[in-house]
């Protein structure tokens, strides 16, 4: 069932506007903790009546704090030098939740306890070393029970399953080397700028098949 609403507003001298929505009105079940909806716009300009359409998607969540993975620092491939580990915590508003406790896990098994920084950001590196799967799942979780509550009572199963907190994964796959030699240079936070020298992090595991045998250095290059 589709439930709408419409709204009628006046841009201000930026072209921009703001209302608040009541979801009361959606009566939305929150059982599953989430839920979302999709707001068509349509402008009007004044003289012309040309009509300008545009829409948009919006998730809406009963949780009041946000926990999202850094998936272009983490990457999509897992080997035997350590895997870079970063997410950022924020509240309902978008701003970030210092000093909380994050829990690291892979394949649903704790690794590491983290705090977030005054960003509400945590990072760390993770020893991969003893994986041998072809693919495992890297997920982050904040074990906190605020929630939004509405008219709806929620069933302990909610309230107690993981996946009723703040949480976040990645599926990450194995790279192979015939020579199990690896490399992984850690990404910059940072955009790049032209006229600056950059300090570059490697992780690195080289074995005599990967470098041939008597190698005593090795030349990395970054492109």
């Amino acid at each position: 069932m589709t439930l709408t609403s419409t709204l009628s507003l006046q841009l201000d001298e930026n072209g921009t506007f703001s209302e608040s929505l009541d979801l009361d009105q959606f009566k939305l079940p929150f059982s599953g903790l989430s839920n979302y909806v999709m707001c068509d716009i349509t402008m009007k300009e004044n003289g012309t009546g040309v009509l300008v359409p545009s829409s948009c998607y919006m998730s809406i969540t009963n949780r009041l704090a946000i926990l999202q993975l850094d998936h272009a620092r983490i990457g999509s491939y897992y080997n035997k030098v350590h895997l870079p580990f970063s997410a950022t915590l924020t509240d309902e508003k978008g701003k970030p939740l210092a000093s909380r406790a994050i829990k690291v896990r892979i394949d649903g098994a704790d690794v590491k306890c983290l705090t977030t920084d005054a960003n509400g950001r945590a990072e760390t590196v993770i020893d991969t070393s003893s994986y041998y799967k072809a693919n495992i799942t890297l997920s982050a979780v904040y074990e906190d029970n605020d929630l939004c509550y509405g008219r709806d009572e929620y069933s302990s199963y909610y309230i107690n399953s993981a996946r009723s907190y703040p949480y976040d994964e990645i599926t990450l796959y194995r790279s192979f080397s015939k020579s199990q030699s690896h490399i992984r240079i850690r990404p910059l936070q940072d955009l790049l700028s032209c006229d600056k020298r950059y300090s570059m992090q490697v992780d690195y595991l080289f074995t005599e098949g990967g470098v041939g045998k008597g190698a005593t250095t090795t030349s990395i290059k970054y492109i």
